[in-house]
């Protein structure tokens, strides 16, 4: 309950920042600030186990595994945002949208860092009242298991933004080498003619479709998990269980988006 009524309160207040007029952010999934899908993905699953703390009943390992993988995961991505090519990249966007650097928004349209303050004040949350509450346990059946899917998923999402990166980079060299002998441009003046071309459907949909259906994949796992229901999925090779199989989605996200 609790985490659901969090989101509530964090997609209400992003989606009315999104509609005014300058919430918009060109380029990003949902038109919203980068990093927001991530930040309400890992606030509900962090924020999860204080449903099981009030009702008095163990936390699933998986769920346990995932807080702190997908919070080093979440840490490790924000940390890389902040580096000298990618504040130049954004140095050159503002000059292409006439925004100043204190006017990109960060995730969830709050504050910098406010996403990270949050996700740490749930885990000392969680440790505070697992301390001092009533006596409470977390599961540990095939943690390792557990760990073991979450980074492998992780890397092969990872190893699929590789591809898609290398099938960019030869697009983008090509479309460069076109506009480079079509007309007299430098190679700087060749990349403002190329930010200034609208991308295809499937650059402009893609990653909002992508956003949209991680986010409700995770929402309806955690929704399993509430009501203590679950999906199983016999394979000849293999049994599924279909709420943790979405819940561990978020790691080929994460490596995807990384």
């Amino acid at each position: 309950m609790i985490t659901l009524i969090l989101e509530c309160v964090l997609f209400g207040y992003v989606l009315i920042r999104r509609l005014r007029s300058d919430g918009e952010i060109e380029g990003q999934p949902l038109g919203m600030p980068r990093g927001t899908v991530r930040a309400l993905i890992t606030i509900a699953v962090v924020s999860f186990p204080f449903h099981y703390l009030l009702a008095n009943e163990p936390t699933p390992s998986l769920i346990t595994n995932a807080i702190f993988i997908l919070i080093a995961f979440y840490f490790q991505n924000r940390k890389k945002d902040d580096n000298k090519v990618n504040r130049m990249y954004d140095y050159m966007k503002d000059e292409k949208y006439k925004l100043d650097k204190d006017d990109l928004f960060q995730p969830l349209y709050l504050p910098r860092y406010t996403v990270r303050c949050m996700l740490l004040a749930l885990v000392v949350g969680i440790i505070v009242y697992n301390e001092f509450g009533p006596d409470f346990t977390f599961e540990t059946t095939n943690t390792m298991i557990d760990i073991l899917s979450i980074i492998l998923l992780f890397f092969f999402g990872a190893f699929l933004k590789v591809i898609r990166t290398r099938k960019e980079k030869r697009e983008l060299e090509t479309r460069m080498d076109t506009l480079e002998g079509e007309k007299e441009l430098d190679r700087f003046q060749i990349m403002q003619v190329m930010m200034e071309e609208d991308p295809g459907w499937l650059a402009q949909k893609g990653k909002s479709l992508l956003s949209i259906i991680t986010l409700l994949a995770v929402l309806f796992s955690l929704i399993l998990f509430s009501i203590d229901e679950d999906v199983i999925i016999n394979l000849s090779f293999y049994t599924f269980s279909l709420r943790d199989t979405l819940l561990l989605l978020i790691n080929v996200y994460y490596g995807y988006r990384d």
